[in-house]
């Protein structure tokens, strides 16, 4: 009786702890102008912890600095709700999924104001007759053009939209207008070649589109340029079982997570065997999710321990202790900023944090 006592007091106290990590920074973002942010993070946002719905502004050292979107900016009429993959925009914008079902969206936030926060600046994309496709986005890659790509869970498809400073932004590019506004990769009820369950997406060294089905167990590569399918990269033959995410390192390096297989496979292009990144079963994360690389690692979130570890991307031995523990959700995607905010920059006058 005693052990079992013991037992839900620690969980209780560990479950505070958790909580405390997202509450203590959000909408209190430090006042520190040395402070900058190295990376952002999105979180779950499910069932068992909806007040996860926002993207989160780490430092180089894996620290909470502040939560990023600005509340009060954003209408009454919207939510970013269950947020996924971001995007930073060469004007220092972002661009972010939305994949609350009812209300699936990508929205754009504004500059960074001191603090690191971004206020709602427009809608880019909305669910509704003209993205009626848009159900469910889960990952985003931005062309050398500037246009928008995005893969769609629930209608099984990657949409194409005209980029954020194109003369008719989010205007949707697809191909194939019989089955729905921006389609430009087709889902399987329409095209044998077409995609089940889309999860992951990046562009290779190649400069063709890759895409991860989940429900396909595979990677298939398009032509960025008229969307046609060029090859299938990978599938359960090779191993892969719940593949997600994917990414490319600066080496060309092709890296892979998947919950099926619990493990990140490694191709050294993307056309070689893959193989498993970590050596070791005992150091392969359970659920991997929130993949990223610098130019010394490769993250990996676990959405089973809700943690972040990063792995040497010469061996791909782990970094101990973990470089981000005990998340109160389980981690999504995490991204490097490609603009690190300072003490103070230009921001939009709407960021401007009370």
């Amino acid at each position: 009786m005693f052990l079992r006592l013991a037992s839900l007091v620690l969980l209780l106290v560990l479950t505070a702890c958790d909580e405390a990590w997202l509450e203590k920074i959000r909408g209190q973002p430090q006042d520190n102008q040395s402070t900058s942010i190295q990376w952002y993070l999105t979180l779950h946002a499910g069932p068992t912890y909806p007040q996860g719905n926002t993207i989160i502004g780490l430092g180089a050292d894996s620290s909470a600095i502040t939560t990023i979107p600005l509340e009060k900016t954003i209408p009454s009429s919207l939510s970013i709700g269950k947020p996924r993959s971001m995007l930073i925009q060469p004007d220092g914008r972002m661009l972010v999924a939305s994949s609350k079902h009812d209300q699936s969206a990508i929205f754009i936030l504004g500059l960074p104001n001191w603090q690191g926060q971004r206020a709602f600046l427009n809608v880019f994309a909305h669910r509704g007759q003209q993205d009626s496709l848009l159900i469910h986005p889960y990952d985003m890659v931005q062309a050398p053009g500037g246009d928008i790509f995005v893969t769609c869970q629930d209608s099984a498809t990657v949409l194409r939209f005209s980029g954020p400073v194109a003369k008719q932004p989010g205007q949707p590019l697809g191909n194939y207008p019989s089955i729905g506004p921006g389609c430009f990769v087709p889902p399987r009820t329409s095209d044998p070649k077409g995609l089940k369950d889309p999860r992951g997406l990046a562009i290779g060294p190649d400069g063709l589109l890759y895409v991860v089905d989940r429900g396909d167990a595979s990677i298939t590569a398009w032509n960025m340029k008229d969307g046609s399918f060029v090859r299938t990269v990978a599938s359960s033959k090779d191993g892969l079982i719940k593949p997600i995410q994917i990414i490319f390192s600066q080496s060309g390096h092709m890296f892979v997570g998947d919950r099926g297989a619990h493990t990140v496979w490694v191709a050294q292009h993307p056309d070689s065997k893959l193989k498993h990144f970590i050596s070791k079963e005992t150091d392969r994360p359970q659920l991997p999710s929130a993949l990223a690389v610098d130019d010394k690692w490769l993250y990996v979130g676990d959405r089973q321990t809700k943690t972040i570890q990063r792995f040497n991307l010469e061996d791909g031995t782990p970094e101990e202790p973990a470089w981000l523990g005990r998340l109160p959700d389980e981690p999504e995607f995490l991204i490097l900023n490609t603009r690190p905010e300072g003490a103070r920059q230009d921001a939009d006058p709407a960021a401007t944090s009370n």
